[in-house]
């Protein structure tokens, strides 16, 4: 078996008949194959999508956010060709959609810098929603390849997130801690960040209290040692499922906010409350 690639000077597929002789040290040919492969084989090719930032706050904007897509042969070459850009996203049952075409350049890539992103924030009004990016690529023999990729918009440019690392079970008397994490949508910290931190757990005595984020960090932590509410301990006396909240909002604007909901459960000797995840929030 004989796999034969037929190239130009260019290194680019030739797709015209070809004719394969073998011979002897002695130039006496040996065999002949008169293309009797039942398909051309090409060289394959990869299409990458990246968009940067990966991410737009619609308060700040919807400008500066590019895609580059890049297709490559599996040798090494760029593609030459025409790449389709299409923006999508699925809007309560309606698809909203943004299309865009470009030749590659040399270096197989296509560079997209003013896509109309201000479509999708004026009719889709939501805290955070994502926009699919599908790149194909079409070379000069016909053959498409596409790649993937996603933009994620929020309407504020700081976000509070309630860590893992929360305690989880909480016993009267014994000390607990909330750790909050404030930063930009890169993960980097944000310029005097205050947090309000509020626990609203039946059978245990409210925390409201205001965190400051120290200047250059993005993490704060809140010790606590739980109390048990006097006019619960009888109500609590026997097992009993709750719903129990934790919130910490941005004092700035408390519409940047992050909450854990959780299930309360008390022992029978009331010492244990333990928490746990109702969510995934």
């Amino acid at each position: 078996q004989i796999r034969v690639v037929h190239v130009d000077k260019d290194l680019k597929p030739v797709i015209k008949p070809l004719t394969v002789y073998i011979v002897n040290p002695k130039e006496s040919k040996l065999e002949e194959f008169r293309d009797t492969a039942s398909r051309t084989v090409l060289p394959k090719f990869a299409v990458t999508v990246k968009a940067s930032p990966g991410y737009i706050v619609s308060e700040k904007g919807t400008t500066g956010c590019s895609v580059t897509v890049e297709a490559i042969y599996t040798y090494g070459r760029g593609v030459q060709g025409k790449c389709h850009l299409i923006l999508s996203m699925d809007n309560y049952g309606e698809t909203i959609r943004l299309q865009a075409s470009k030749q590659l350049d040399e270096a197989g890539k296509a560079e997209f810098l003013d896509l109309e992103w201000s479509r999708f924030a004026r009719n889709i009004h939501r805290d955070e929603f994502t926009v699919q990016v599908t790149a194909s690529v079409t070379d000069e023999t016909g053959r498409t390849e596409a790649g993937q990729t996603s933009v994620v918009f929020y309407e504020h440019s700081v976000k509070v997130e309630i860590l893992p690392k929360t305690t989880r079970v909480l016993r009267s008397g014994i000390p607990a801690a909330i750790f909050v994490r404030v930063s930009d949508h890169s993960g980097n910290p944000v310029d005097q960040a205050e947090v309000e931190l509020e626990t609203r757990i039946p059978g245990m005595k409210s925390v409201d209290t205001k965190l400051v984020v120290a200047p250059g960090e993005t993490d704060v932590v809140y010790h606590f040692t739980p109390e048990l509410q006097a006019q619960e301990e009888q109500k609590y006396f026997y097992h009993h499922d709750s719903a129990g909240t934790v919130v910490a909002k941005l004092t700035s604007n408390q519409e940047v906010m992050s909450h854990l909901s959780v299930f309360l459960y008390q022992s029978r000797n009331n010492s244990v409350i333990s928490v746990q995840p109702a969510d995934d929030k």
